[in-house]
């Protein structure tokens, strides 16, 4: 099921009266429909997202579309001319025939330069554990990079050990790309 992302969405900040719990559950956040890292690192970014404390604070306007409602990087919603700061997070979000764990599009208050990443999460079964694994991430990361996606991966262990960490660390990097000055 897609849910349909609002034409003015950014004239509309997230309702805070709503619990974290709601507002995950709507974006497909359900740890029963991912890995639980993943899950955890879903709830890390929204909660940062939120948090007037973090990049939920004045000077931002975010956005963390519902899994499945971006397919590819052609639907995310344009940021270029908006004076705040803007993190978007599209979750399970295709670039060509690779799927990416979190699509983040970054951009710094005033800035118009987008930086575009993916946060990765590699669990031991799942990644380098075999050559074919090994091979198939060196691929993906490749077909990312050819589309000017940074990639950020963070082990399993990382993760649950600190899923808000991992989030907040992914995050500063690429406010810290897109607040860098584009070399002429």
């Amino acid at each position: 099921m897609s849910i349909d992302v609002p034409i003015n969405l950014y004239n509309q900040r997230p309702a805070q009266q709503r619990s974290f719990e709601t507002q995950a559950a709507e974006l497909g956040l359900d740890p029963l429909g991912k890995s639980p890292v993943e899950a955890d690192l879903g709830y890390a970014l929204l909660g940062l997202l939120l948090d007037p404390d973090e990049f939920g604070a004045p000077g931002f306007i975010n956005l963390f579309m519902p899994q499945g409602s971006i397919s590819s990087l052609d639907e995310m919603p344009p940021i270029r001319f908006i004076a705040p700061g803007v993190i978007n997070v599209a979750p399970g979000c295709w670039v060509d025939r690779y799927q990416s764990d979190f699509l983040l599009d970054v951009k710094t208050p005033r800035s118009k330069r987008i930086v575009r990443g993916t946060l990765e999460c590699d669990g031991h079964n799942y990644h380098d554990r075999t050559p074919e694994q090994a091979s198939h991430d060196r691929a993906r990361d490749r077909q990312f990079q050819d589309q000017g996606i940074y990639v950020l991966r963070y082990t399993a262990t990382d993760i649950a050990e600190d899923p808000k960490h991992c989030a907040r660390d992914a995050i500063n990097i690429l406010l810290r790309r897109s607040a860098m000055r584009e070399r002429v």
